[in-house]
C-alpha cells in the first residue's frame, strides 16, 4: 500500500534511471539528456548567464512516451463539501478510470544550489508572507509550502507558458506534476507532460523540446 509520497518517490527514480533496451511501445519511454545538458555549459560562445542556468539544472530528461492513469474518486456538489462517489448511491467497489498515453520533460534542480537558495533571507521573509494566505484560501496541496516547492511550482508554470508559445501546445493541456521533499530523500523535480486517450501517444513536439540546447532556449526566455 504506497502512499502518495512513496508513489512520488517512485517515478521520481524511474526517471532518473538509464535503461539502454527500451521499446517505443513502453508504457515509459526515456532519453536521459543530462550529459549533453552539462557539456552545453561547457560550449564556446555561451554567455556567463546561460552557463549558471546549466549549472541550476542537475537532470535534464526527454520523456518520449508515458502511461498516466486517471482515477475519477468523485465530485462536491455546488456550495457543498462532502464527496459524492462516482455512482451516487455509493454501493459499488471499484471507481472507473482510463489510460492516457503521452510525452514530457522532466527536470531537477541542483541540490547543493537550490540549499543555498533555500536559506536566503529574501526567500524566507517571502515565504513567511505567502503562507498566511495561502491558510486563509482554503486551497488544498499535496506538498506543504515550502521555499523548496514555491520554486518548483513557480517555475512549472513559468515553463509551461513558455512551451505553450513555443510547441503549440494550449497550456490547458500541458500537466505539471512537481517532486518536491527535503527528507528523506531530497527531491526538486519537474515533470511537464501531456496525455491524451490515444494508445498512440501525442506527436512528439513536446518530447523534442527537450533536448539540451531547445531546453536552455526555453528557461532562459
Amino acid at each position: 500500500n504506497l502512499t502518495p509520497g512513496q508513489l512520488r518517490e517512485s517515478e521520481f527514480k524511474a526517471f532518473l534511471e538509464v535503461l539502454p533496451d527500451q521499446r517505443d511501445d513502453e508504457d515509459l519511454v526515456t532519453r536521459d539528456k543530462s550529459d549533453g545538458w552539462r557539456e552545453l555549459g561547457q560550449a564556446d560562445g555561451l554567455d556567463n548567464y546561460a552557463r549558471k542556468i546549466v549549472h541550476d539544472v542537475r537532470h535534464l530528461v526527454r520523456v518520449d512516451r508515458l502511461k498516466a492513469v486517471k482515477v475519477f474518486k468523485g465530485f462536491t456538489r455546488l456550495g457543498g463539501e462532502e464527496i459524492v462517489p462516482p455512482d451516487i448511491a455509493g454501493q459499488s467497489d471499484w471507481l472507473p478510470a482510463i489510460e492516457l498515453y503521452g510525452e514530457g520533460i522532466f527536470i531537477t534542480l541542483d541540490e547543493e544550489r537550490l540549499k543555498v537558495w533555500e536559506h536566503t533571507p529574501a526567500v524566507g521573509s517571502r515565504l513567511d508572507r505567502l503562507i498566511p494566505r495561502f491558510a486563509q484560501s482554503g486551497r488544498d496541496s499535496p506538498n506543504p509550502l515550502t521555499a523548496r516547492f514555491m520554486l518548483l511550482h513557480t517555475l512549472s508554470h513559468l515553463l509551461m507558458r513558455q512551451i505553450e508559445s513555443e510547441s503549440g501546445y494550449p497550456a490547458a493541456s500541458l500537466i505539471e506534476r512537481i517532486y518536491c521533499a527535503n527528507a528523506p530523500e531530497p527531491m526538486a523535480g519537474i515533470l511537464i507532460h501531456v496525455a491524451v486517450p490515444d494508445i498512440a501517444g501525442s506527436l512528439g513536439g513536446l518530447a523534442e523540446l527537450g533536448e539540451p540546447r531547445h531546453f536552455l532556449g526555453i528557461l532562459i526566455r
